[in-house]
C-alpha cells in the first residue's frame, strides 16, 4: 500500500514522443530500497543500494556557487555516498537534443537545396516555353494585348503547375504524416499553420521563378517576333 501525495501533469520521458506512460509512478528513494530485489553487493553501506541515483535540486545562480552546499548536504545524510557529477538541466537537455538538432540542420539544408533546385527548374521550363511561344506572344501584343496581360497570363500558367504540384505534395505529406504520427512532437499530421506556411513559401518561390521569364515575354517587340520563323 502506498500513499499518493501528489499528481504531476503528463510528461515525456527518455525520448521524444507525444504520448507519456499513463501508469508512471514516482517513488521515494526509501521506497525503492525496500522493494523486493537482489541483495546489495558485499561492502555496500547499509541502506544504500548498488547503482546510481539522480537527485534534482532547484537552485538559483551558477552551479559552481551552490555545488559545495549540495555536496555538504548529501554527505551530511550519508558520508559514504559518492557524488559522481553535478550538471544543470540545461546542459543535460542540450546533450539530449544534440542529435535531433544535427538531423534538423541537415534536413533544413536539404529542404533549402531542394527548393532552390525546384525554383531553377521551373524558371528553365517557363523560359523555354516563352522562347518557343515568342511568335505567338508577338501576335497577341500586335493585336492589342498589353504587357500586363501577357505578364498575368504567364504567371497564371506557372501557378497552375505549382497548384498541381502542391496538391500532389499535400496528399503525399498527409499520408507520410499519418504513417509517422508517433515521431511528431508538438505538431499533428493535419496541422493547418504548418501547411499554410509551406504553401505560402512554395507559392512565393514559384512566383519568383515565373516572374523573370514572364517579364521578358511581356517586353517582346512584336515586329521582331513576327519576323522570326
Amino acid at each position: 500500500m502506498v500513499q499518493v501525495v501528489g499528481v504531476t501533469p503528463n510528461g515525456v520521458f527518455s525520448r521524444f514522443q507525444c504520448e507519456s506512460l499513463a501508469s508512471y509512478v514516482f517513488q521515494s528513494v526509501d521506497q525503492e530500497l525496500r522493494r523486493p530485489g537482489p541483495a546489495p553487493l558485499p561492502g555496500t553501506p547499509l541502506g544504500i543500494a548498488s547503482g546510481f541515483f539522480t537527485l534534482h535540486v532547484r537552485h538559483s545562480g551558477p552551479l559552481k556557487n551552490v555545488g559545495p552546499a549540495i555536496r555538504q548536504t548529501v554527505q551530511a545524510v550519508h558520508n559514504r555516498v559518492p557524488i559522481v557529477s553535478m550538471r544543470t538541466m540545461e546542459s543535460d537537455l542540450n546533450d539530449f537534443v544534440d542529435g535531433v538538432r544535427i538531423i534538423t540542420v541537415w534536413i533544413t539544408l536539404f529542404a533549402v537545396g531542394s527548393l532552390l533546385i525546384a525554383a531553377i527548374g521551373q524558371y528553365a521550363v517557363v523560359a523555354f516555353d516563352m522562347r518557343r511561344r515568342t511568335r505567338d506572344l508577338g501576335v497577341r501584343i500586335a493585336l492589342g494585348a498589353s504587357s500586363q496581360q501577357i505578364l498575368g497570363s504567364v504567371l497564371a500558367q506557372g501557378l497552375r503547375w505549382t497548384g498541381a504540384g502542391l496538391a500532389i505534395g499535400f496528399a503525399l505529406s498527409l499520408a507520410a504524416g499519418m504513417a509517422f504520427r508517433s515521431l511528431l512532437v508538438g505538431v499533428t499530421p493535419t496541422d493547418g499553420p504548418t501547411y499554410l506556411g509551406v504553401f505560402t513559401l512554395l507559392t512565393g518561390a514559384s512566383l519568383v521563378a515565373c516572374y523573370l521569364p514572364a517579364r521578358r515575354a511581356a517586353r517582346i517587340d512584336p515586329i521582331q517576333a513576327l519576323r522570326q520563323e
